[in-house]
C-alpha cells in the first residue's frame, strides 16, 4: 500500500507475519489513516489513551497512542499481537506463549522508539514557537 509522504514514517512491515503496522500519536492522524487506508469511518469518540484498529481485508493494523504512556503501549500492543496471531491461526498460549511474548515485545520496542522521537519533535516545535513569540 502506498502512503502519502506525511505517513510513510508511520508505516512498518512485519515480514514474518506479513502485516502492515501504522503507529501514530494523535487522534487526528489515527482517524485519517483509518478513513483513508483502512476504509473505516471513525464515527465515535476515541479513547483519550489509545486505540488499535485491525483490518482483516488488507492485513493492516493502526495503533494510536494518545497519552504517551508506556502502559498504553503495552495495552495496545497486546491487542495488535492477539490480532496478528489470530490471523495466522496461532494460539497465543502455545509453546508457553513464546510467539505472543516475542511479538508483543517487538511491538512495544518499536512503538516506544517512535514515541520518543515524536515527543522530542513536539517539544522542539514548542520551544521554537515560544522563541519566535
Amino acid at each position: 500500500m502506498k502512503y502519502c509522504n506525511k505517513y510513510k514514517k508511520t508505516h512498518h512491515y512485519i515480514p514474518i507475519y506479513g502485516v502492515n503496522i501504522n503507529i501514530v500519536f494523535n487522534q487526528d492522524d489515527f482517524k485519517y489513516l483509518c478513513e483513508t487506508y483502512q476504509d473505516y469511518k471513525v464515527d465515535r469518540e476515541l479513547s483519550k489513551n489509545g486505540e488499535t484498529l485491525m483490518n482483516l481485508e488488507n492485513n493492516e493494523v493502526t495503533i494510536g497512542i494518545f497519552n504517551n504512556d508506556l502502559s498504553t503501549i503495552v495495552h495496545e500492543s497486546t491487542h495488535a499481537s492477539l490480532f496478528i496471531l489470530d490471523t495466522h491461526f496461532m494460539n497465543p498460549s502455545d509453546s508457553n506463549g513464546e510467539a505472543m511474548a516475542y511479538l508483543q515485545s517487538y511491538l512495544f520496542d518499536l512503538i516506544r522508539k517512535k514515541m520518543k522521537k515524536y515527543i522530542a519533535k513536539v517539544k522542539h516545535k514548542k520551544v521554537k514557537s515560544f522563541e519566535q513569540s
